[in-house]
């Protein structure tokens, strides 16, 4: 498993992280100490989802994930996306569609 878009390993499978994440309080904790680290080393450049790395990395037996292969979705980054998951994709979860 890895974040990082250049991946320089072979995996059976990839994915999408969708960006909804459940922690733990411990690693809440760990994740906001793991950013305010990283943001006093004032490195603007690197990826966010280097500390997200670092923190499931620490522990990985406390991560997880679901499977949503079928499962209808939308990323949503501006208004648009927002009208098209209202049009589009909230009538396929509404019909059960998967």
């Amino acid at each position: 498993m890895d974040f990082g878009k250049i991946v320089d390993t072979l995996f059976d499978w990839c994915s999408d992280s969708v960006g909804f994440f459940k922690w733990s309080p411990a690693l809440a904790e760990n994740l906001t100490q793991r950013a305010e680290h990283s943001a006093a080393r004032d490195d603007r450049d690197a990826p966010y989802e280097e500390v997200l790395r670092e923190t499931i990395f620490a522990a990985p037996a406390d991560f997880g994930f679901e499977d949503i292969t079928g499962t209808p979705w939308v990323e949503i980054d501006f208004t648009e996306d927002v009208l098209r998951a209202k049009m589009k994709i909230l009538p396929l979860i509404d019909r059960g569609i998967q």
